[in-house]
Formats: structure tokens, sequence, C-alpha cells
């Protein structure tokens, strides 16, 4: 069985035009080079530069090509939408759309020394619905695979850091 992750916590939503959540190709190669780093660190061998590029004074490029991860079935959808754009313009609405695949969710710190709630910290996240699934096409020599894999079972989170917040919830990561 491929290996899984079980969590990609955003700080900011990407979603494409029609309103479906998605993961910017950049945004998943990056979160996988540090998991390569961190294998590294814990002596693994891996090529870090070679699979994923450097930057050096010659900008190397990685050997790994990643695209945006999409949600399961977004074609479907789109011809779905394209459809029914003009009989049902209400549903087809990109934040109708954002809306089928995520909710949001608030929540807020608590200083745990008076166990009263932190000024300022309430916060509304946008979380993708559990379940959804999101693939990414991925170009790669088959050398690269097994250290990718590896990878993969070390990746629990995507974010970024910005005041603003969404979270994909339960998503997973294989390769086949």
């Amino acid at each position: 069985r491929p290996p899984r992750s079980t969590l990609f916590p955003y700080t900011t939503l990407f979603r494409s035009t029609f309103g479906f959540p998605y993961i910017p190709a950049k945004r998943l190669k990056g979160c996988l080079r540090e998991c390569a780093i961190e294998l590294s660190d814990w002596g693994v061998k891996i090529d870090i530069d070679d699979m994923f590029g450097a930057q050096t004074k010659e900008n190397k490029n990685g050997n790994i090509i990643i695209r945006d991860a999409y949600i399961q079935d977004r074609q479907k959808y789109i011809d779905e939408i394209q459809q029914y754009k003009n009989t049902a313009p209400v549903l087809c609405h990109p934040q109708n759309i954002l809306n089928t695949f995520t909710y949001l969710r608030t929540q807020t710190s608590i200083d745990y020394n008076t166990g009263v709630a932190k000024d300022q910290s309430l916060r509304t996240i946008r979380v993708v619905n559990k379940g959804c699934v999101f693939y990414a096409n991925i170009s790669m020599n088959e050398k690269y695979e097994e250290n990718l894999r590896k990878c993969t079972t070390i990746l629990k989170h995507i974010g970024i850091t910005d005041r603003k917040s969404t979270r994909l919830n339960s998503s997973h990561i294989t390769i086949s």
C-alpha cells in the first residue's frame, strides 16, 4: 500500500476560478523538499538538490516535476458547471462551489494560566471537507521514486505564514 499522510493545514486557501480548492505545485514540492531535508538529518541518504533543485548561482532545476494538485473528478465538475452555468448560475457560482468542498471553522487561543481566551485570538479558517482527494501529476526518473515515497510518509503539514487561515483536512498523498 502506498504511503499516506493525514493532514494538510493551510493558512491561505488556494482556489481555481471555478471555486475548487487546490494545492499549488510550488507549495507541494517545497514541503516534500523539507521532508527530504528532515530525512537527510535523520541519516537517510537523499540527493536533495538533484531531486528538488538548488538555489545556487546556476539556479539548478530539480529532476522531479510536480504539477498543481486538483480535486478528484475536477474535469467532470467543470463540465457540469459549463453545462448548467446559464440555467443555474447561482449553483455554479465559484463561492458556492467552494462551499461545497469546504467549510468554515472558528477557533481561539486559550491562556493556559487563566483558562480564558486570549484577546484578539479568534480565528476563522476554511477547512476542506474530510474525504476530498487531490491529484497531482509528477514527472520523474524511476530512481527518485523510493526517496519520494519516503518523503510522502513523513509529510503531515503544508502551510504558509499569513493571518488568514485555511486547512485541508484528512487529505492523503500517494504515489502510483
